[in-house]
């Protein structure tokens, strides 16, 4: 079997891709990009036979500067955030249409809608760029610039 890389911009202006990530336990073939971009982008890959393709699905809006680190929760109901604009955000599907902008030349509409459930900032407001979740999402863990590793409630944000 021959192995080939599926290229995609995935990001504006060809800024850099600082993290991926697929959605665990989950058959839909959904992943996250955040990049230099200061934006996490939603996908779903797409096999049929040796024929892969990835669908555009949303553009989450809200980080100030580059975003270093994204990863869904162990069951995949949230999406957690974070770069260098110190904060992590975590993101819950929503019914409400997003407002943010669209991606690309085509002007691709967002398939599905994201919102912020909580917003964590480090204190100092250090460069995130690390984080991980607890094996029961109940928390998570992030490290920071400021040589601190800090330890968040999900449900809450505190």
């Amino acid at each position: 079997m021959k192995a080939s890389p599926l290229l995609i911009s995935w990001h504006n202006e060809n800024t850099p891709i600082y993290s991926a990530h697929f959605e665990p336990h989950s058959n839909k073939g959904r992943f996250a990009t955040a990049g230099g971009d200061n934006n996490v982008r939603l996908w779903r890959l797409e096999r049929d036979g040796e024929q892969r393709t990835v669908t555009y699905l949303s553009t989450l809006v809200k980080h100030t500067q580059a975003v270093n680190v994204v990863r869904f929760a162990p069951k995949g109901e949230m999406l957690a955030s974070a770069g260098d604009d110190g904060n992590t955000l975590l993101w819950v599907p929503s019914d409400l249409p997003s407002h943010g902008q669209a991606f690309g030349e085509d002007s691709l509409e967002d398939k599905e809608s994201w919102r912020i459930k909580h917003m964590c900032r480090s204190t100092s407001g250090a460069e995130i760029y690390d984080l991980a979740w607890s094996p029961d999402a109940v928390f998570f863990i992030t490290g920071s610039m400021d040589n601190i590793a800090r330890i968040y409630n999900a449900s809450n944000g505190a």
